[in-house]
This record gives structure tokens, sequence and C-alpha cells, in this order.
């Protein structure tokens, strides 16, 4: 079942059967809504689940997965993290490729970070990096180093969050990319304020 939208079943439903009734000599039709489960899948995630339907694009599941991750990060800014890890999963369950699941990777890791789910945001990150690195993503890839150095940060070890949260720091700075420049000082700023380094600290976020 579509587990990621919260199915714990196979999507198997016939909202319509006929036969003839053997004693009544007459043909016999019965209709059936979808069940309130089945209502909450998106039609990729139902394609997913009994194969290729007519009237469904073939590019609905990349389609599917953005709106997915754009309600997931709605979720993730308001603070509700495990109803934003939730959507995700489901968008990674529809198995897209490219930018977009790069995109819902990262999310996911977000996710995960902010429940302390920190083994399964690592791994997460190990899979977003591998495809940053085949698609020459340079933006993905320093996001993983940023992410990889709040969670450094996060485990104590504040050598391996200074190296990696330094690299995304350069990284965007390179691609002038000031949005996500000012997330990683942010990042390496608070490294500095539980490393101690109060004069550091104020530095970067002075620069973010």
């Amino acid at each position: 079942g579509a587990s990621g939208a919260g199915m714990k079943r196979q999507a198997l439903h016939a909202w319509r059967l006929g036969f003839d009734h053997p004693a009544e000599r007459k043909h016999m039709t019965f209709e059936a809504p979808l069940p309130a489960d089945m209502k909450k899948l998106t039609a990729p995630e139902l394609v997913a689940e009994i194969g290729p339907t007519p009237g469904v694009r073939d590019d609905a599941a990349d389609r599917a997965s953005r709106l997915l991750v754009r309600a997931a990060r709605r979720w993730h800014l308001q603070g509700a993290h495990h109803r934003s890890v939730q959507l995700v999963e489901r968008a990674l369950a529809l198995r897209t490729a490219g930018e977009a699941r790069r995109s819902a990777l990262l999310m996911l890791a977000g996710g995960l970070v902010e429940t302390h789910q920190l083994a399964r945001a690592r791994d997460a990150l190990g899979e977003v990096a591998q495809l940053a690195n085949e698609a020459g993503d340079r933006v993905t890839l320093a996001e993983v180093w940023r992410q990889r150095g709040t969670i450094s940060q996060m485990e104590g070890d504040l050598i391996a969050a200074r190296r990696d949260l330094g690299r995304a720091v350069g990284e965007f700075r390179e691609l002038a990319d000031d949005a996500h420049l000012a997330e990683a000082l942010r990042a390496r700023g608070f490294a500095e304020v539980f490393g101690g380094s109060l004069v550091d600290a104020e530095w970067f976020l002075g620069e973010a």
C-alpha cells in the first residue's frame, strides 16, 4: 500500500461492478465511492499502486512530487516538522528523479534534523550528495554541506561543523547566492556560539 500517504493495505477498489443475476436473469450493477484512505492519495500515488492509468499525465509524478515538497516546506516553516517529513516521504515514494528528487531529499533531511533523527538525515544527505555530484548541482551540494555541518554541531563535533559549514559558506559566496549564503553564515555563527567563540559568532551572524 501507499504507506507514505497513511495506507496500510493495497490500493485496490472497484467503483462499479456488474453481472447477470443467475436466478433473476437480469443485469445488476453496483457502485461504491472511493474509501476515505484512497481519497487522500494523489493520482500519481494511485498509478504507483495500480500501474499506468488513462487520463493521468506522464509527468504527473514529478508535478505531484513538487507540490508535495512545496506543501512540506510550508509545514516546515510553521514548525510542523513531523507533518513535513510525512509529505516529503510521499513525494519520494513517487520515485521521481533529477532535480525533483534532490529537492525532496534536501527537504526530508531538514525535517529529520529538526525532529532529531540525525542518522536518517545523514543517509538522506548521502544520497542527495551523490545525485548532486552526478548532476553538477553546486547549490544542492553546498546545501548538503550546510546541513551536515548543522548535524555535526548538534552532535557536539565542532571541528566537523566548522569544516562543512565553512565549505558551504565558501561555495555560496563563489556562486553569489546571497539567500543561501545568509543561511550558511547563520548556521556557522550558531556553531561558534555553541563552541564558546562569541567574537567569531558575532562576526558571522553580523554578515548574515
